[in-house]
């Protein structure tokens, strides 16, 4: 549900549901239903934060995160929590991967020692893609792009979405279209391809609107969550 919110760029929704469920899993076995919980909510606050970049300004949630009254840690604290979920996971597992993925498109995106962190971003796709996780490596792609164009690296940002972008015919019909669509408008920008971004520009904000007509008829705060919480 909280992934479902924050693709319609709903973070208030999003973080309470994460707050419903921190509360159930404080109450349940294993104990590890509670670090599942908090890793989730540090890949919405990525998230979150991934699309707030001042170069993503354009991007259909950034007023929202910008405007939220949620707001999620600041980058160090941020960065500092993800290092410690990965190590408390165990660096070798699916989670702790997970947290070491989050931490370096939060550091690349926010141009701390860009080069390094851009090194453990490819090494954690090498990752992915030795293990066939094929729907993993194409929300990765997507992330890691969007965390170099807010860097203002579009070199990067492109090599990690042209396998998702090569073929557009296959791209109209991609899970992520929408936002591949933005990016691509991101990098004809600043090739100086105005037509192409402009065209793109307009398929995205078509997809965005239509993602909240059908996303707002089909996700609504569940009266499950006010019975949960209770």
């Amino acid at each position: 549900l909280a992934d479902a919110y924050v693709a319609l760029g709903r973070q208030e929704s999003a973080f309470h549901a994460l707050d419903v469920a921190a509360a159930l899993a404080s109450n349940v076995k294993p104990a590890s239903m509670r670090a599942m919980v908090d890793l989730m909510r540090l890949c919405v606050e990525v998230s979150v934060r991934l699309r707030s970049a001042e170069e993503l300004s354009d991007h259909d949630h950034y007023a929202a995160n910008r405007t939220s009254s949620v707001r999620p840690r600041e980058d160090a604290q941020l960065a500092e929590d993800l290092a410690r979920a990965s190590i408390s996971f165990g660096p070798d597992s699916f989670d702790g991967h997970r947290a070491a993925q989050l931490r370096a498109m939060l550091c690349a995106g926010s141009g701390s020692r860009s080069v390094q962190w851009l090194q453990v971003l490819q090494d954690e796709l090498a990752w992915i893609r030795v293990r066939g996780l094929h729907g993993m490596e194409a929300s990765f792609r997507l992330e890691a792009g969007l965390a170099c164009l807010g860097a203002n690296n579009s070199a990067s940002a492109a090599e990690f979405l042209k396998p998702l972008t090569f073929d557009e015919q296959k791209l109209v019909r991609h899970r992520y279209a929408v936002e591949l669509e933005y990016c691509l408008s991101k990098l004809h920008t600043h090739h100086g391809r105005h037509s192409d971004a402009l065209r793109y520009y307009k398929l995205y904000s078509c997809g965005t609107l239509e993602s909240m007509r059908t996303g707002a008829a089909s996700v609504r705060s569940p009266r499950c969550l006010a019975t949960l919480a209770k």
